[in-house]
């Protein structure tokens, strides 16, 4: 009888234990909505509903991992010095909270790979790039480790299938940095990670869609996946101010300022969302300073530099209010903002790298080619077109001008989809010497790669073209390019 209480006693321990543990990591019903409204960067009712589900559960890992996901997107969006050193610690208590919880979980590892991270994309921002690699590897580690134990996870290939893009595109020149921290990765195998996700029923769904159109703007390069898939995304969520972001971003990227514009003039606000997300006047004062609207340019840089309590983009925003001002013959304020330029926010970013490396140029660019490029980079492309019309090539004194000059002339046909006369102009570019290491030359030939690609299908000679561009050396965007070339260069295989 003893024995058979005894028995029963540790039957009901066990059952009670394993109980526990399986609701250590459980997605209720308002952790589940918290997730959502962060997406949409609803901010206060998320923070709303996650207070509510660690109420009804102390023991939790979503939770754990849903605070953790809300001082992210503050970080991300406000990337505030104060706010950083504040909620830094946060990582360790809660990677130490999550260790303790249901190791049987398939949750277990992918929450604290996705904690890491998190904090390593954080990490970046702010400047501590070797602070970030050592998370990414341990991130990378635990979910090829996860992936090993539960092949089936949806979440955790989200993740992994992003992770196989970013290093399957990582050019040469860096690769024993790759080797060194143990990394592999396969840009296929991450598309097909991804593709699975997006086709399922799964709550990261969107998650994944996201991280595709990010990754295929930066570095895929196929606007056919993406300009219906985001619209499509609007439609389907009206209320999501990320999505909104997101295609606006993608518009400008791809030289529709005009539409990036109304995208985020209808893009939603209210008390829900995120109060003090800047970054959208960065893009209105982007989109406009593209489409020649100067004023309304001034107007949006203005209150981004002004109000935006990190330092990302400053540089980049002040350089833009000097063009604003540039473009409109009020050399004197343009001249003030030259030197704010100069003086003010960090070089982390491409665009901050890319007006550090301006600044330090001995001559101004052409003013009228200057333009036509802003106009190129907005999409009014018959603008541009008309402005370099009032320029003489051959009267051209400095010759990183010329070069620039033909380099416009390509970049415009090739989006009138004019494809034999941005072929010309591409490889008149290339035939240009150019000792100022500016970005036209390899630019050009990455984009030839492009056209023979995806136009004429000749493989053999889009191959020539990308791995041309890989051979630049010392210019602006050697890193995106050569990342974008090796891309193509793998997905042709």
């Amino acid at each position: 009888m003893k024995f058979r209480i005894y028995f029963f006693s540790l039957f009901i321990f066990f059952l009670i234990q394993g109980q526990t543990g399986f609701a250590s990591f459980e997605f209720t019903l308002h952790n589940t909505k918290a997730y959502e409204n962060f997406l949409k960067l609803k901010i206060n009712k998320a923070h709303y509903h996650l207070d509510l589900s660690k109420k009804a559960s102390q023991d939790n890992g979503i939770d754990i991992y849903l605070e953790n996901f809300e001082d992210i997107i503050r970080l991300l969006i406000t990337q505030d010095p104060a706010l950083y050193q504040k909620l830094e610690p946060n990582e360790a208590s809660r990677l130490k909270a999550l260790r303790a919880l249901d190791k049987s979980s398939p949750y277990y590892l992918y929450t604290q790979a996705e904690v890491k991270l998190q904090w390593a994309i954080v990490k970046l921002q702010f400047g501590d790039e070797l602070g970030a690699f050592w998370k990414i590897k341990s991130a990378f580690n635990l979910l090829k480790d996860n992936h090993k134990k539960f092949p089936d996870f949806l979440p955790n290939k989200k993740t992994l299938g992003a992770f196989n893009i970013l290093i399957g595109s990582v050019p040469a020149k860096y690769k024993w940095v790759i080797n060194l921290l143990g990394f592999n990765g396969n840009i296929e195998t991450g598309l097909e990670y991804l593709n699975e996700v997006i086709h399922s029923d799964s709550y990261v769904k969107l998650e994944a869609t996201l991280y595709k159109e990010y990754l295929n703007l930066y570095i895929l390069h196929h606007s056919n996946w993406s300009f219906n898939n985001l619209h499509q995304l609007l439609n389907k969520y009206p209320d999501n101010l990320f999505v909104y972001f997101t295609t606006a971003l993608y518009s400008i990227k791809k030289g529709q300022a005009q539409e990036a514009l109304d995208i985020l003039n209808k893009a939603p606000r209210g008390k829900d969302y995120f109060s003090d997300f800047y970054f959208l006047d960065y893009l209105k004062g982007e989109a406009n300073l593209y489409l020649g609207n100067y004023s309304q340019a001034v107007k949006h840089l203005n209150k981004y530099v002004k109000y935006h309590p990190g330092q990302n983009l400053i540089k980049d925003a002040y350089l833009k209010l000097f063009f604003a001002h540039w473009l409109q013959e009020k050399d004197d304020e343009a001249q003030t903002y030259w030197k704010l330029a100069q003086a003010k926010g960090s070089t982390v970013t491409g665009p901050d790298k890319y007006a550090k490396k301006f600044l330090e140029f001995d001559q101004l660019p052409h003013k009228e080619i200057t333009r036509a490029r802003f106009y190129t980079d907005g999409g009014a492309y018959r603008n541009a077109l008309n402005t370099l019309a009032t320029v003489n090539p051959s009267k051209l004194s400095h010759k990183s001008d010329q070069l620039e000059y033909w380099y416009r002339k390509a970049r415009i046909y090739h989006k009138l989809r004019s494809h034999k006369q941005a072929i010309y102009y591409y490889q008149k570019t290339l035939g240009e010497s150019d000792k100022a290491g500016h970005y036209f030359a390899p630019n050009s030939a990455l984009q030839l790669g492009y056209i023979y690609r995806d136009v004429y299908k000749d493989t053999q000679e889009a191959k020539q073209y990308f791995h041309k561009a890989m051979e630049y050396q010392q210019h602006e965007y050697k890193l995106g390019i050569d990342s974008k070339a090796k891309a193509a260069l793998k997905l042709l295989k």
